[in-house]
């Protein structure tokens, strides 16, 4: 996304210095960067909670055959006793 954003900016620029502007890439190229932008920020909004002792005990007992988002989701959908 950051690539992205970084390359319809540069159009952008580019595009609004020239002496004869060709304004729908401006304007398409604006939108493309508003749109990166919104997940960009989605992205660094969302991230995992950390374990607690005994999810980090589930996830140390069952190795590398449950994610982290599995431990997580398992943890939400139900509870321990």
């Amino acid at each position: 996304r950051i690539f992205a954003l970084t390359g319809c900016a540069l159009i952008v620029s580019f595009q609004a210095l020239q002496p004869r502007r060709q304004w729908i890439s401006v304007s398409w190229n604006s939108i493309y960067c508003a749109v990166n932008l919104f997940h960009i920020s989605l992205l660094l909004q969302e991230r995992p909670r950390s374990l607690c002792k005994e999810e980090e005990e589930l996830q140390r007992v069952l190795g590398e055959h449950v994610l982290h988002q599995q431990i997580l989701s398992l943890s939400e959908a139900g509870e321990w006793q």
